[in-house]
């Protein structure tokens, strides 16, 4: 800068001074996985760096053009997490902003739910059950509510399940799980109608013909009770 007075011009004086970049802004709210990823928006070019309340770093990363960032910040125990965001001019630069307030999100395990059978569906006794989730590894278990699992360790593929099931039949309140290195996921429930499945019929074949007196025969589920009925004009058998 310089000043002028009576036509005489001051020699230039300098002033340095650094420009911290803009505080960051953590956009992630509520819950988050075991293997968390905090989003946020900050300035182009810049890193931004996440840690804990206690100071410990826990992950960082670049600020992409469009001013957003996602980083992610390894696995936690489910429970609250506190962390608190700092942005770098780079990444070894020693111009850092000022810390944002701390923010706490809720670590948990992503819950499962069913594809099929849907809401009060009615799955035979031995039938197929398939559901989806947000989880990217895993497991899933099956339990009647109010009982232990019936059926565990079924793999998370892609995000979604399948399992073959077996039920005695009537009304049910079925629950799915996600297990993830030893901790589970909050249940979702369903409740379903389990119906016997339809027996097989051997004899006679398809458009055999047969005789005045008829015998048929096939396969079923011990102890269920199989009705023959004629097709058009119904007759019990």
């Amino acid at each position: 800068a310089t000043s002028a007075m009576g036509g005489q011009t001051s020699a230039a004086s300098n002033l340095t001074f650094t420009v911290q970049p803009p505080v960051p802004e953590p956009t992630t709210t509520g819950e988050v996985s075991i293997e968390a990823v905090i989003e946020g928006k900050g300035w182009p070019g810049c890193w931004v760096e996440i840690l804990s309340a206690t100071h410990v770093t826990l992950g960082s990363g670049p600020v992409n053009e469009d001013k957003t960032w996602k980083i992610g910040i390894g696995k936690h125990a489910p429970g609250p997490l506190t962390f608190y965001c700092r942005q770098k001019e780079t990444q070894a630069s020693s111009n850092v902003s000022g810390p944002t307030e701390n923010k706490t999100v809720m670590v948990a395990v992503p819950r499962a739910g069913f594809t099929v059978p849907g809401p009060n569906g009615q799955p035979a006794r031995k039938s197929t059950f398939s559901g989806s989730t947000s989880a990217t590894y895993g497991s899933v278990e099956l339990s009647i509510k109010g009982s232990s699992p019936f059926i565990t360790g079924v793999p998370v593929v892609d995000g979604k399940w399948t399992t073959p099931v077996e039920l005695a039949a009537g009304s049910k309140t079925l629950e799915v799980r996600v297990l993830q290195d030893g901790y589970r996921s909050d249940p979702t429930e369903i409740s379903v109608t389990v119906v016997p499945n339809a027996p097989l019929l051997d004899t006679p074949l398809n458009t055999q013909n047969v005789g005045k007196k008829l015998r048929t025969s096939g396969g079923g589920f011990a102890g269920d009770l199989v009705i023959v009925q004629r097709v058009g004009r119904p007759h019990n058998f």
